[in-house]
């Protein structure tokens, strides 16, 4: 884990890897196996251990699993300690077949609903989720938002590369709308904190202008979530519905006017398409203005190499943003 830190990997990706690598050796050492002993017999024996009704992990974590093993593997074949990894490939098939689903989104109902739950909130909170929504935002990126990261001149978030997924810094636009409600959020953080730094501060007693954790922003959402009956609505489905909205509206071309920064790759290109399809086939009203565009680009999407390197793409603005 140590060389997986130095490679520079997030600190909740270590924290996976290493919660997944406890839980492989807690899985040896009833059998009194030792790591060098290991086959692929053994590797599906632990695999088939997460698929028993009392231990069943989705298709995404056994994933995750397989890449700890992959890479402790690695490393130890590298250092002399063993002759094979198990969990190579090496061309031959997968241990586990990769699923790809594509994200839920609201229908109209769910959203108007998940609005009027918002609308309960204080101020804090409904400009989080706007922030979210309008940049696409993943909850640590949008809860480690520090206020000289906020361009209100021009509308901009600097997403810092430390906090993001892929170590990449990213600018990002959001709206005249969330823009009103985050200067009356400052008028409203200057009454109780005049410090600079984060952008988002608690107001418990117990945690008073604090900076709000990712598990608060969990639970935030979860009883929006509750409030509106939508139970399937979390911190990450606003990021989706950014990055879906984005195709609606906008037709966008894979030449022409490229995904932001945090989809550019062709297949996660293809998968928020997908869900625009998807999404406008139960929208009877946006069908005739919308269908076309989603189509084309989803057709486009599937029988065309990427035309744009990281360097090469620019951040995609919402229409009006």
């Amino acid at each position: 884990m140590t060389f997986q830190s130095h490679r520079g990997l997030a600190e909740n990706t270590l924290d996976a890897y290493s919660r997944g690598l406890e839980v492989f050796l807690r899985f040896l050492s009833p059998q009194q196996l030792s790591v060098p002993e290991i086959t692929r017999l053994h590797i599906g024996a632990y695999l088939a251990s997460f698929q028993t009704h009392t231990n069943y992990l989705s298709n995404a974590t056994v994933q995750q699993r397989l890449t700890v093993l992959r890479l402790f593997y690695s490393y130890l074949v590298d250092e002399g300690v063993c002759r094979k990894n198990p969990v190579g490939q090496n061309g031959s098939r997968a241990l586990v077949r990769r699923q790809s689903r594509l994200p839920w989104i609201p229908n109209e109902g769910d959203w108007q609903a998940i609005l009027g739950a918002a609308l309960q909130e204080p101020i804090r909170n409904r400009v989080m989720l706007t922030f979210a929504y309008d940049a696409g935002l993943r909850r640590e990126e949008l809860c480690s938002l520090c206020t000289d990261d906020i361009d209100p001149s021009r509308r901009t978030i600097r997403v810092r590369a430390e906090n993001t997924k892929g170590r990449r810094d990213r600018i990002v636009p959001f709206s005249a709308a969330s823009g009103a409600l985050l200067a009356e959020y400052l008028d409203h953080r200057r009454t109780f904190a005049q410090k600079r730094g984060r952008l988002f501060l608690s107001e418990s007693r117990r945690n008073h202008s604090a900076p709000i954790s990712i598990w608060s922003w969990s639970k935030i959402v979860l009883r929006i979530a509750r409030r509106a009956g939508v139970p399937r609505f979390t911190t990450h489905t606003l990021r989706h519905l950014c990055l879906t909205d984005l195709v609606v509206p906008v037709g966008i071309s894979m030449r022409s006017q490229p995904l932001p920064a945090t989809a550019r790759c062709r297949p996660l290109s293809f998968i928020y398409i997908s869900a625009a399809v998807i999404w406008l086939e139960n929208s009877p009203p946006a069908w005739p203005r919308y269908m076309p565009n989603a189509l084309a680009c989803l057709q486009r999407c599937q029988h065309e190499q990427p035309c744009h390197s990281s360097e090469e793409a620019t951040e995609s603005c919402r229409p009006g943003a």
